[in-house]
This record gives structure tokens, C-alpha cells and sequence, in this order.
């Protein structure tokens, strides 16, 4: 919807533009709050879940219940000992691919030597070794940017190194740690991945870069 937001009816006219604020408030904010209760309902159930959001997909959003989560997030991780360890296979350069050669396309950028935006939080720094041992270091997985790392010296005992440079804003490890140890700053320069601005395409101008893929397709085949 972002596409759209500075055009009327789809195309562009000569009034000025309503802004990305106008936006928030009108679109947004209407569909984040239609669908308010989706997720929360399935902790009763596959099947309450989907129930529950056939019933506020037909409302629209206007039932007058809140579904509240008050448990954060990090309470949910299970110990390792609850599983199986699961070997993955090396990545094929195909279908799967290094995280390191995957983080070149985000163009990250932080200075080497600016102040990490990353830190453990006072009082927590006994967490990222209970973080290893007892739930087997999940902040090395779910992070995209291999951002984690647990150095294990020559006693076997782990490290944390926080790659800070490689970080590209998805903020997970600010919810998912284990009791939420890592304190997430802004970094300094305002560095971090490069975004691209779609606020400038009007719909000829997307329908034109559609048509144009689809010839290019065609033409392949």
C-alpha cells in the first residue's frame, strides 16, 4: 500500500500530497486494527485460532475485545535439552546460501570504529553463558546477520562476540534474548542497511515496470 500513498484513484494528480502521516493514521492503522486479535487467539488452538479469525475477518475488526499478551516474548524459549539437535546441511549457493554472502545485498554499513550500538544490559552479564548452556545460544540462529557469535576457549568455556557492524536493524535480539539482555541503541551516523524510497512510483509508472517484466519472462521462454 506504501506504493500508492501519494496517488488518487491510482494515478497521481496536481494536488499536493497528502504525506506519509495522513497515510499511518487513514490505511495503516485501519488494518493493524482489524486484525488486532489474530495472532493472540492461537494460543487456545489451531483450530480456536482460525475460528476466531474467520469470525473478525467478517466483523471487520469491530469486536469488542482486546486479546492481550502478558508474557514477553524471551519467557518462551524451552531449554535444549527438550530437543533433538538438528544438523543442517551445508548450504548449496542455489537454494541456500551463506548468511555472510546474503548480508553483502543489504548494504550494511557501520563504521568499524564507532561505539557499539549493541550491549548487554547492567546486572545481565551472566546471561549470554546461561543463554549457551542452557537454551543452546538461539541469538546465533534467529539473528540474520550472524551479528552473535560464542567463542569457545581452549577450557570450553563460551565467549560472546557481538559483530555489531553486521547489523541490519530487525531488532530481534532486543525481545528474544534470554531475559532480554541486549540493550539496542541507534547507532551513531545513523548507519545500518540502505532502504530504497517507493514513495516517488505512481501506478503507470509500476504497471510499466510490470509489463515490462512479464515481456522479459515471455521473451526467455
Amino acid at each position: 500500500c506504501f506504493f500508492f500513498f501519494q496517488a488518487e484513484d491510482g494515478i497521481r494528480d496536481a494536488q499536493e500530497s497528502r504525506g506519509l502521516g495522513d497515510v499511518y493514521k487513514r490505511q495503516v492503522y485501519e488494518e493493524l486494527f482489524q486484525t488486532r486479535n489474530f495472532k493472540n487467539a492461537f494460543k487456545w488452538g489451531i483450530w480456536a485460532g482460525l475460528i476466531h479469525g474467520k469470525l473478525i475477518s467478517m466483523i471487520k475488526g469491530k469486536e469488542p475485545w482486546n486479546l492481550r499478551n502478558n508474557v514477553i516474548d524471551c519467557s518462551k524459549t524451552k531449554p535444549q535439552n527438550q530437543f533433538q539437535k538438528k544438523e543442517y546441511p551445508k548450504h548449496d549457493g542455489v537454494l541456500t546460501f551463506d548468511l555472510l554472502d546474503n548480508l553483502i545485498k543489504t548494504g550494511v554499513y557501520h563504521d568499524h570504529d564507532q561505539p557499539s550500538h549493541l550491549k548487554i544490559k547492567k546486572g545481565l552479564e551472566n546471561m549470554p553463558e546461561i543463554s549457551y548452556k542452557k537454551f543452546g545460544a538461539p541469538e546465533e540462529r534467529f539473528c540474520p546477520a550472524k551479528v552473535y557469535e560464542y567463542i569457545v576457549n581452549d577450557q570450553g568455556e563460551p565467549k560472546l562476540q557481538i559483530n555489531a557492524q553486521n547489523c541490519i536493524h530487525c531488532k530481534t535480539c532486543s525481545i528474544k534474548t534470554t531475559s532480554e539482555f541486549i540493550d539496542w541503541n541507534v547507532p551513531e551516523g545513523g548507519g545500518g542497511p540502505k532502504s530504497v524510497s517507493y514513495t516517488h512510483l505512481t501506478l503507470p509508472t509500476i504497471y510499466s515496470v510490470q509489463i515490462s517484466v512479464v515481456a522479459v519472462s515471455l521473451k526467455k521462454k
